[in-house]
């Protein structure tokens, strides 16, 4: 769900990279698959959110940012899959010929879902960001000097 970073390398909405080995799509991006750290992972970024000891109308508003963002998500990902790319991606491959070009084009179009998506997972870090207060953002930055000394890590997490 809530987001996450583009996978670098090109993949196919539904998960499954173009060939063995590479990159799954939007699906990864979603946070379905896991993912990156806060970004990629909404069960690591609640956990992390726990210990900001939110308040129960900051837990509702989060879970509205994190609904809506998945909502909008998913009506991406309904649109990827609607051009069923894995077929287009072989039927392009089986040609006698195969140029950069028309793989560009392909990838290109791959990437514009993930930035897509990525868009609406960090506008959805925003807006939680938005509805922490001083002394909340005060812990995140003593979560931060922990984490960057290496103590943190090591915590188990509640």
């Amino acid at each position: 769900m809530l987001v996450t970073t583009a996978v670098a390398q090109p993949g196919m909405p539904g998960g499954m990279g173009p060939c063995p080995g590479m990159a799954p799509g939007p699906e990864r991006v979603s946070g379905e698959a896991g993912g990156d750290g806060l970004l990629g992972d909404p069960g690591m970024l609640m956990r992390f959110l726990d210990r900001l000891d939110l308040t129960d109308g900051q837990w509702e508003a989060v879970e509205a940012i994190m609904e809506s963002s998945r909502d909008s998500i998913e009506e991406i990902r309904e649109e990827a899959r609607d051009g069923e790319p894995m077929r287009e991606f072989l039927s392009m491959f089986a040609e006698d010929e195969l140029s950069l070009e028309d793989l560009e084009v392909f990838v290109s179009d791959l990437d514009s879902v993930r930035a897509r998506i990525r868009e609406i997972s960090l506008q959805a870090l925003v807006d939680i960001h938005e509805i922490l207060t001083p002394g909340q953002l005060e812990t995140v930055s003593d979560l931060a000097e922990r984490a960057s000394t290496g103590r943190e890590m090591s915590r188990p997490m509640r």
